[in-house]
């Protein structure tokens, strides 16, 4: 799922079989696209541990790979990241918390059973009541762009005309 973290063990054997955990591993995760997410392993006592978070979802190939005393030794596998699905991970109906939400915002539950009643309850509720918000918007004069250029232009027009005639 993909709200969970990717965890990887793995160990390391030397020729007697006894773990060792000297060389250092690394993991590539390779998704669909192509696209590389290198990660290396965390030595523990006697194996490594990855934790590579959370990946987009996805399916995702890996090579795992150690070199261990001249021989290289590598792991390949495949792993799916499904996408996680809130609604779909409690199907079942909890009617003690709908119960609670409705006492908490006064409201109230209808069952099956009383669902006929559901009408008469909006009827009476007076909190349930239509309501109709308007908004009046007032332009002024001086928003309107060609009055003002229009006076402009009456001005303009009066300044050369008195000057022309000799008037000013």
């Amino acid at each position: 799922m993909e709200n969970e973290r990717i965890v990887f063990n793995a160990e390391v054997y030397n020729d007697a079989y006894e773990a060792v955990n000297d060389p250092e591993v690394s993991i590539v995760f390779k998704d669909e696209d192509g696209k590389d997410y290198p990660f290396t392993f965390s030595r523990s006592a006697s194996a490594y541990r990855l934790d590579a978070g959370s990946l987009p979802t996805g399916t995702y190939s890996y090579l795992a790979s150690t070199s261990r005393g001249g021989e290289k030794l590598e792991e390949r596998g495949s792993i799916t990241v499904k996408p996680f699905d809130l609604e779909g991970a409690n199907l079942t109906a909890d009617h003690g918390l709908l119960q609670a939400m409705a006492d908490a915002t006064g409201g109230r539950v209808f069952y099956p059973e009383n669902a006929g009643e559901i009408n008469g309850y909006l009827d009476e509720t007076a909190s349930l009541s239509p309501v109709s918000y308007t908004t009046e918007v007032f332009d002024t004069v001086l928003n309107l762009k060609w009055i003002f250029f229009v006076i402009l232009l009456l001005l303009s027009a009066e300044w050369f005309l008195r000057k022309r005639s000799g008037n000013y």
